[in-house]
Parts: structure tokens; sequence; C-alpha cells
């Protein structure tokens, strides 16, 4: 008799158990994420992302599941005619890339409906919520663009676009504010509670440094290497993600400044931490025409440098490739001339992580096509040691640079992947050799497996030069592969940069 009750007992646990879950289930319902338009079901609330780097999928997938009712959620070159025709409420979500340009990831849709015989989306309502840094001219300005295009073209805004800095809580609540006033029911408070603010600069300690390519044409390429400034403080990064660098003055520019402005002291260096100063001082106005702090209230802000991380957490170092950039007059960038050349061993570098999901590499049996160039290499080297950690051999290295005998960076640690058949396919190209020279381009064009290997699933990234490299790459896999697939490799994320 116990046993029957304890079984009755148990019986009655499980059916409780159980129902909980389906009101839990049904409660909160997942959310629908489509990358098939015709999928889409016109009773959907619309939710339209463009990121570069990942920042706006991930407050797009935050929104989504903060929604009460069913939603779409697209990348937006996935919303073709078909979609927008049985949308009638969209939210975008879009992020700026370089002079005020969409992302890849919504350049056929600005394409398609930005330019061109105008369409009519009058039956649209939309809100557009646009991530940016002021520290760069266009700022938020695609998604101005793509405010304006919409308006343009019919669609009736629900409010003004909203502008969004990285770590900027108090926007998202105005975003969610004004949804709430248009009749979109969110959870209040739970969109900026989700998505974590940017993580702040901590000390690094410079550890290593030496150059890459000794006696190349181009200019010098450094390998630096960096440690945490606390025991046991190593943060932990997947290959692919960056770092974001603050640039530090020279200290010699202060003395320079207080100089040319008649100051009794050094300028402070929190007056200058902010702005960016022009390093000439022929572009410096005469103090008699403008005073010291009226001239530095017109200088734009100083913008944190990105670079690609090309280590793991396991390594024990950060590393990055830095290449050293030069004026005319042979002065240093203000960013590289510290890193490679102004900071001394042991000196402190301030840094902080921004994860690039959209730059992480497949770890599943997958092939993998790597290009890129330069100080590109870093972000391929990175994810080569991530497949290499675990077991994913089928990679293929297409890489750019200058000279045969100077520009071989990393040869050691190439050639090793290559013997051991975790490299399998290697294509080196140098546009000043004298024999041969070309560009990683030509190695592509020439490739008798680029096909097959797509046809097997594999994933294509590239890494370095936006201009003159990643076009150029861009329009060989265009002329190679055809329009539509590359296309559809990119909805499917199988075509993924991070280039500059």
């Amino acid at each position: 008799m116990i046993e029957l009750e304890k079984l009755l007992q148990l019986t009655a646990v499980l059916l409780a158990y159980g129902l909980l879950c389906w009101v839990c289930l049904h409660r909160h319902r997942p959310h629908v994420l489509v990358t098939d338009s015709a999928a889409h079901d016109s009773s959907n609330l619309l939710i339209a992302y463009a990121s570069q780097s990942g920042t706006a999928v991930d407050i797009a997938r935050q929104l989504a599941a903060s929604t009460a009712e069913p939603v779409t959620l697209l990348p937006l070159n996935s919303v073709d005619a078909e979609v927008l025709a049985a949308s009638s409420t969209v939210l975008f979500i879009v992020s700026t890339y370089g002079e005020g340009e969409p992302p890849d990831n919504g350049a056929r849709f600005a394409r398609r409906f930005l330019t061109g015989p105008q369409q009519d989306f009058s039956h649209i309502d939309f809100a557009v919520l646009a991530l940016g840094d002021r520290g760069y001219h266009y700022f938020c300005g695609f998604g101005h663009a793509l405010f304006r295009g919409l308006s343009q073209r019919g669609a009736v805004s629900l409010f003004p676009v909203v502008e969004h800095e990285p770590g900027d809580v108090e926007a998202l609540k105005r975003w969610e504010t004004q949804l709430h006033r248009a009749g979109i029911a969110i959870d209040s408070g739970r969109l900026a509670a989700g998505v974590h603010d940017v993580a702040v600069f901590k000390p690094w300690r410079l550890h290593a440094r030496h150059q890459l390519n000794v006696g190349s044409p181009g200019g010098a390429l450094m390998h630096l290497q960096l440690a945490p400034m606390a025991e046991n403080s190593m943060p932990i990064w997947q290959a692919g993600d960056i770092v974001e660098f603050m640039p530090v003055y020279a200290p010699e520019l202060y003395a320079v400044l207080a100089r040319h402005w008649q100051l009794a002291a050094a300028v402070p260096i929190d007056q200058l931490a902010s702005r960016q100063i022009p390093l000439d001082p022929a572009a410096w106005p005469e103090p008699t025409t403008m005073t010291f702090e009226s001239w530095l209230a017109t200088l734009p802000p100083l913008v944190a440098r990105e670079y690609s991380i090309a280590s793991l957490p396991g390594d024990g170092y950060l590393d990055l490739l830095v290449r050293q950039q030069c004026s005319d007059g042979g002065e240093f960038g203000l960013a590289s001339g510290w890193l490679t050349a102004g900071a001394e061993l042991g000196a402190t570098i301030q840094l902080r992580f921004h994860p690039n999901s959209l730059f992480h590499a497949p770890m599943e049996d997958t092939p993998l096509i790597l290009i890129g160039n330069g100080s590109g290499y870093a972000g391929l080297r990175a994810i080569l040691r991530a497949r290499q950690q675990a077991g994913l051999h089928k990679n293929a290295l297409f890489f750019g640079e200058r000279c045969p005998r100077a520009d071989r960076i990393f040869d050691d640690e190439i050639r090793q992947w290559q013997e051991s058949g975790h490299l399998q396919q290697l294509h080196r190209t140098f546009s000043r050799c004298p024999l041969n020279p070309a560009y990683v381009q030509d190695a592509l064009r020439a490739s008798e497996s680029l096909q097959s290997w797509v046809d097997q699933g594999a994933v294509i990234m590239v890494c370095g030069s936006r201009h003159g490299m990643a076009e150029g790459v861009d329009v060989v896999l265009r002329q190679v592969l055809g329009d539509e697939q590359l296309n559809q490799l990119q909805a499917e994320e199988r075509y993924r940069r991070d280039v500059y």
C-alpha cells in the first residue's frame, strides 16, 4: 500500500511538472527566426537587421525575444519585394559601415530599394534604430539614409530615427518608450537590460614586439604580444573577435601645444583625451585668432582603433598585427605610431574587447576558405588556430602580400600546418614578385577547387584591407560563382568579411 501511495504521488508530481512546462511553453513561445523570405507571414511583426560585427544582430534578437506577438526576424538582405509586400510594420535595426554605407548584409537591400526607380511602400509603418559611433564623420549614416529612402517611397515612420552608440542604454530605453507609444507591445526594460554595455578599457602590458617583414617595400608590419596587468585575469574571447585601442599622444605634443598657445604650463592630458589633435603644428590656428579652449572644442572626438586578434586565450598572450602608417612627411600615424614605435616594452596599453559574432569561424566539419592580405592575417591566424584545436582540417588559405623575400610572415607556422594536413591548400601571392607578380584575387580566379569546395558547403571568410583586396576579391567571387550564388552564400552567412 505504501509503495502504491508513493507511485501515485510520483505520478501526480510528474503530471504537475508536465502541466507547468506546457504553460511556460505556450506563455513564452519561441519567436520565429526566418531566413527564407517565402516563409514570411504578413500577420507577423518584421524585425530586420543590418550588422557588420554583430551588435545590431544581438539587439534585434533581444528585441524579438521581448515582444509579446509573433515576430519574423531577418537580415536586411533577405527582405525582398515579397516580404515587403506582405509587411505592415517593420522595425529596422541597422549599423553604419565605412563612409555612411550599409553593412554587407544590408548592401543588397540598399541597391534594390533605396536607389533607382522608386517603389510604393505606403502600406508600411516603420521605425529605425540606427547604430553608430560619433567619432566617425557619417554618424549613423546608413540608418538616416534608410529612413529617408523609405519615407520618400511612401512608408510611414512611427517616430524619428533613434541613434544608438556603443553602451548607450538610454537610447535603448528611448527606443522602447517610442515602441510602446506606437502600440508595439514589448517587455519594458528587457531590451536595455539584455544588451551588455561595451566593456571598459582595461590596462595591458606590452610584452614583446618585433617586425615581421624586415626589408619589405611596404610599411613595417609589427607583431605585438600583450599580457594582462593582473595575474590570472586573461579574458575569454573567440577567434574572429577584435580589440579596441584608444590612441595616446606622444608626451612631446603637450610641450609643443603649450608653446604654440603660449600656455603657462603643459597642456593637461584630460583636455586632449577626447579630441583628435592634428599632429602637424602647421594645421593649428594662430593664438591671436582663437583661444586654445575654443579650438579644442572644434576638433572631432578621438576615435578608438580596432584590431583583429591574432591569438587565442590559451596562448597566454593577446597577439596583434599592426601595420605602421606614415604620412608623406614621414610622421607616424597616431595609433600605429604609438603601438609600433612610441610605446616602450612594459608600457601600459588601454584595450577593450568587442565580440565580432558575424566573423566567428564554423566549429563543425565544414570546409573553410580563408582570404586576406597584410595585417588581415591576424584574424585568419586565430581562426586557423581555433580550427586546429577543434580537429577541423579542411582549410584553404589565399593570402597576398608584397615581396616574396621579405613578406612571408609566420612562414614556419604555415609550413607546419601544411605538412600536418591542417592547411590543405595554400595560395600565396606577391604583388611585387619579379617573376610572377599577382594579387590574392588572381589566385582565386585561377583556383580549380573554389567551386567544388563551395558546393561541399564551404564558408568563405575575408579579412584585410577593404579597398583593393576585399573589393577585388568580391568581383572575382562573383565572376567565378555568379551573383546569385554569392548572394545566397551571404544570406546563409557563408560569406563573411572583416575588412577595413
